[in-house]
């Protein structure tokens, strides 16, 4: 990017995209056994199969918007589906999930041990069967932090905008959750998590993986173009000062005018998905 070549990077997402649509959409059983951390691209070849489930140690989390990104992948279309406002809150402050969480937001659909795994991987491969996983399904051990705290979230982000969330958080009783989550939102860009707000609800709307990896598409280009990834990675990853400088402080509205720009149209065209298998 820093030298160009955007048609590289945005390949790389268009392969990747129509990857997830392709899981999806597949008509044959697909098992995806999550065992550990699973973000990004991680979410894009997991969440989608018509088995995931989820082992013990399971981590899973969409961080982008740290990194001036957006979740991608069709996350969007797994967010969009979750009870209540948890679709805005795991992806504007990128909360890790533990696997009760990540069943209860439809990352996941059955949890099983990882001591197990690989011979429930082996017994599925030679089956073919998915009923096999039920077999190997272990109890949660606790319940889902995200399904107790369903109430206050539902109540913070079901705001119109970012500022009006943070307003919603302070109105919330001083406690913990309150002030990390008040935290995990500070760090992203105040610019990713405009369009990923829009972003989900947009998907919602519209729901479906191709309108998912369509939409996040367009948004990942425009990211890419002129958002602020670049810096998001430079401070991650790069120079790793953990000091973004972001475009838009994070008292302060990022004009809607910016954020539909963000969810037009392509200008050479949208990300065209194909989901008919050969023969």
């Amino acid at each position: 990017m820093k030298a160009g070549d955007l048609e590289s990077a945005r390949r790389h997402c268009r392969i990747e995209y129509r990857l997830n649509a392709l899981i999806a959409a597949y008509p044959k059983p697909v098992a995806a056994f999550m065992n550990g951390i699973v973000m990004g691209g991680g979410v894009g070849i997991s969440a989608h199969a018509n088995h995931p489930a989820a082992a013990e140690r399971t981590v899973v989390a969409t961080p982008e918007c740290a990194v001036g990104f957006v979740p991608d992948a069709g996350s969007a279309d797994i967010l969009a589906r979750a009870p209540g406002r948890c679709s805005e809150y795991i992806g504007l402050t990128g909360v890790q999930l533990d696997a009760a969480d990540a069943i209860h937001a439809g990352f996941a659909r059955a949890l099983v041990s990882s001591a197990p795994l690989p011979a429930l991987v082996k017994a599925f491969a030679e089956s073919g069967d998915p009923d096999v996983i039920c077999a190997f399904d272990g109890p949660i051990g606790r319940p889902s932090g995200l399904e107790m705290r369903q109430a206050s979230i539902d109540v913070v982000f079901s705001a119109e905008t970012i500022p009006a969330v943070m307003e919603s958080l302070d109105r919330l009783p001083d406690d913990r959750w309150r002030d990390e989550t008040r935290r995990q939102l500070s760090r992203g860009s105040p610019l990713s998590l405009a369009a990923t707000l829009r972003s989900i609800r947009h998907v919602r709307l519209r729901p479906g993986i191709a309108s998912a990896v369509r939409t996040q598409y367009r948004i990942a280009a425009r990211c890419m173009e002129r958002g602020e990834f670049p810096e998001g990675v430079r401070a991650a990853i790069i120079d790793r000062d953990r000091a973004p400088r972001w475009r838009y402080g994070h008292g302060s509205e990022v004009p809607e005018a910016v954020i539909d720009s963000f969810l037009a149209p392509l200008e050479g065209g949208d990300l065209v998905i194909d989901t008919a298998m050969p023969g």
